[in-house]
């Protein structure tokens, strides 16, 4: 009986120890504009049709850049 008080201590500790050594990851970084594609007026807007690939783009709009806090709200019962 004492034996498994013992190696359930062990593991505890060893998974402590485990926990507290591991590497923390870093936070991502929010992607900077130089490398976004740039909309140029003087080009025309591409419209494809099927499966095609074209090398650069005449970008019209490239979403919502900025970042925010996911916030979530549980329902009331």
């Amino acid at each position: 009986m004492w034996v498994q008080v013992v190696l359930i201590i062990i593991q505890l500790i060893a998974m402590a120890l485990s926990v507290l050594l591991a590497p923390k990851p870093k936070a991502p970084e929010a992607q900077a504009l130089e490398n976004v594609p740039q909309a140029d007026p003087s080009r025309f807007v591409p419209v494809l049709f099927g499966k095609r690939t074209f090398k650069s783009a005449n970008i019209v709009w490239y979403g919502d850049r900025s970042t925010r806090p996911h916030k979530v709200s549980q329902g009331k019962k």
